[in-house]
Formats: structure tokens, C-alpha cells, sequence
């Protein structure tokens, strides 16, 4: 049998009837070597390669995590100022919502916003605030360890829920520490009192620890002896 594809250059045939010959050109009959594949070595990434490229996306995976972890810690700071000045505003409407001679005279300013028993899962259980003489003295405010008893320590106020699976604690509750400063100033000849509420807390990135720094706010209010609402 003749393979015609073996033929580089042309290649002449002689046909019975005429005896001719005919000359093909190879390009029409096979491949000559100039158009042969050419087949390439394979080559893998090399070890220096491998640890360059492991490198860069560790550092682009630090960044993202560090990222979502600022992210989330501004969120839970944000959460907790909000929550602040929840409790601060509930602490105005009190002093709004007292009678004029209460607000002038009592040593205290009781809250009556929360409930004294352990179902009550208010972010704050402080049933008599205070009023200071000086612009230092400041109160702790928030959940008791036994809300009946108001001499039981403080735990801080309330910002998240036990996690629970049944009766089981996935996550416990978390508090933040919060303390006030309430001073009042009798104006007898406008009849009216300057409130001046001080308040502070311990953002959540502190984790809690007794030398995280307090952010501080400061509100004034005045009141009457015609309440308002």
C-alpha cells in the first residue's frame, strides 16, 4: 500500500489508461515537517513560585479578616452608644414626668420605667438614682445579679440575650458598664430646675476590662413646675 503522506516533495503517478504521470504536490497528499506539531515540554510552577503566590493570599485574607473584625467592632460601638442614649433619654422623661416639688426636693430620682423581679429583661433595673452635688460623683446603672435585692452587685447594662439551644447557654448574656452623674439647679426667682445629666459607658471593644476607657456625654434639660410630656 502506498502512503502518499510519506512523500515530502511531489509525487508523480502513472495511470493505466493514459500513462501519463501526474504530479500531486505533497501539500494535497500529507503533512510535510515544516507543519508538524511541534510538541512543548510541560512545565509546573516551582516551589518559589508556590510560596510567592501562597504569601500574597495570605495577606489579602489578613486584610479581609481584619476588615470584617473592625467592621463588626465598630457596629457592636455603635450599638452600644445607641443604647446609652436610650437609657439616658428614659432617665430625662423621668425627671419631666415627676412632680415639680419631687424633682426640687427628693435626695433621689426614682426610676419607674423598670420592674423589681428577675422576668423583667429591661437593659437597666436602678430604682433610685442619686443626686449629686458635684460633677464627679458618679452611679453605676444597670442589671442587678438579684433585681430584688438592690444591694446586689451590678452587672452592667444589658446589650445581648443569652443564646440558648433549650436549655442550654450557646452564648450568655453580655453587659456593658454605664454610670451617671445627675445634678439639678433650683432657680427660684425663673421657678424652674436645670437638670444636667452626665452619663458614661465602656464601648464593648474594651472588653470589659476595668481600665478600658469611658466615652462621655453630657445633656441639660430644663423643667418647670408645668409638666411636660
Amino acid at each position: 500500500m502506498l502512503f502518499l503522506h510519506q512523500f515530502p516533495e511531489a509525487i508523480s503517478l502513472r495511470f493505466k489508461n493514459t500513462g501519463r504521470p501526474i504530479d500531486l504536490p505533497a501539500t494535497r497528499l500529507g503533512r510535510t515537517a515544516s507543519s508538524m506539531p511541534v510538541r512543548r515540554p510541560q512545565r509546573g510552577m516551582t516551589l518559589v513560585e508556590v510560596m510567592i503566590a501562597t504569601s500574597l493570599f495570605t495577606l489579602m485574607a489578613l486584610g479581609a479578616l481584619a476588615t470584617l473584625l473592625q467592621t463588626r467592632r465598630m457596629s457592636e460601638n455603635n450599638l452600644a452608644q445607641a443604647t446609652a442614649a436610650v437609657i439616658v433619654q428614659g432617665i430625662i422623661e423621668q425627671v419631666h414626668l415627676d412632680g415639680y416639688t419631687t424633682i426640687t426636693t427628693d435626695p433621689n430620682l426614682v426610676l419607674t420605667f423598670t420592674a423589681p423581679n428577675s422576668s423583667n429583661l429591661s437593659t437597666i433595673q436602678q430604682f433610685s438614682l442619686p443626686w449629686a452635688t458635684d460633677a464627679t460623683t458618679f452611679t453605676e446603672i444597670g442589671i442587678r445579679t438579684d433585681p430584688a435585692d438592690l444591694t446586689s452587685p451590678i452587672l452592667g447594662v444589658l446589650i445581648d440575650l443569652d443564646y440558648r439551644n433549650g436549655s442550654t447557654v450557646i452564648r450568655p448574656a453580655r453587659y456593658m458598664k454605664m454610670r451617671v452623674n445627675l445634678q439639678r439647679n433650683v432657680h427660684t426667682t425663673d421657678d424652674n430646675v436645670e437638670i444636667i445629666l452626665t452619663y458614661s459607658w465602656q464601648p464593648p471593644s474594651g472588653n470589659g476590662a476595668a481600665s478600658a476607657p469611658y466615652l462621655t456625654r453630657e445633656i441639660r434639660t430644663i423643667r418647670s413646675p408645668a409638666q411636660s410630656f
